[in-house]
């Protein structure tokens, strides 16, 4: 990363190898948060939602691995949520930004040592999810009145030429 500069062909070439060749690495995750973010950088979000989802389904199952073991490996998803909630509001996918949205509020948290700054962040959290919900809820609404407003062809036939 710091060789060959951030977001760089070369970077992301590396990251891509590291993911592909050793699959079940320990630091596989790492790899895959950072090309998630790279993509994000970089514009190319369909990118970044297909990379993150993996991280998500890695993580997922590697908290069901270890919820009844001693050993404390829950790997920290709020990120991956979050630029997943990103990545699909900016592709008007609202339903999807809304899910991962408050996954990262209520099931994968903001870890932080900093009271202040762990407020703040979920304040903002907060923010974005209700924000999600009042554009999805307006969307809905849009939705239901175009309905409503669009006439019934067997109620008025078209009249034959």
């Amino acid at each position: 990363y710091r060789r060959c500069g951030k977001d760089s062909p070369e970077h992301i070439g590396y990251l891509r190898r590291v993911i592909e060749e050793y699959p079940n690495c320990k630091s596989n995750h790492m790899a895959l948060t950072q090309l998630g973010y790279a993509n994000y950088r970089q514009g190319r979000l369909q990118a970044t939602i297909d990379t993150y989802e993996k991280l998500f389904q890695w993580g997922e199952a590697e908290a069901e691995r270890f919820k009844h073991s001693a050993i404390v490996r829950v790997p920290d998803l709020h990120r991956p949520a979050m630029m997943l909630s990103k990545a699909n509001e900016a592709l008007d996918e609202t339903e999807l930004a809304l899910k991962y949205a408050r996954l990262a509020r209520d099931k994968h948290r903001y870890r932080s040592f900093c009271g202040t700054g762990y407020q703040q962040h979920l304040q903002s959290v907060s923010d974005h999810v209700k924000r999600l919900e009042s554009r999805l809820e307006s969307q809905r609404r849009l939705t239901s009145e175009v309905k409503n407003d669009t006439p019934d062809p067997i109620a008025f036939p078209l009249e034959p030429f």
